[in-house]
């Protein structure tokens, strides 16, 4: 299980490209955050990462009221793209992915602003 974490504008990786469930750590800003006047934080989306053989899911836990989610997950390298859509937040949402080894990018777009981040397995 490795744990990613969405906030703020460039995507940060610990071990990139192992793949094993000890490291992949992705940092994540959102791009451009929409201008809230009454918050000076932005809000953070956590994401854990699992790994099961040939499978794995992405867990994003959404602690701030950002409406409706919709997530997308595609490797760059294959060409896959997985999409799930979060109906309200705060919030968990799981994304189930086929652990093909490549570059993946993860684009979130909420009521409130466009996240997005970078893994490599």
């Amino acid at each position: 299980m490795s744990a990613l974490a969405l906030f703020g504008s460039t995507a940060m990786a610990d071990n990139p490209g192992d793949g094993d469930s000890n490291g992949n750590k992705v940092t994540i800003d959102p791009v451009p955050p929409k201008p809230d006047p009454r918050s000076i934080i932005l809000p953070v989306i956590d994401c854990t990462l699992h790994l099961y053989g040939t499978t794995g899911t992405l867990t994003f836990d959404i602690d701030a009221n950002l409406g409706c989610a919709s997530i997308q997950v595609t490797n760059l390298s294959t060409g896959e793209s997985y999409m799930e859509y979060c109906p309200s937040t705060p919030g968990s949402c799981m994304v189930a992915f086929s652990c093909s080894e490549g570059t993946y990018i993860i684009e979130i777009d909420t009521d409130k602003g466009g996240y997005y981040g970078e893994f490599v397995l």
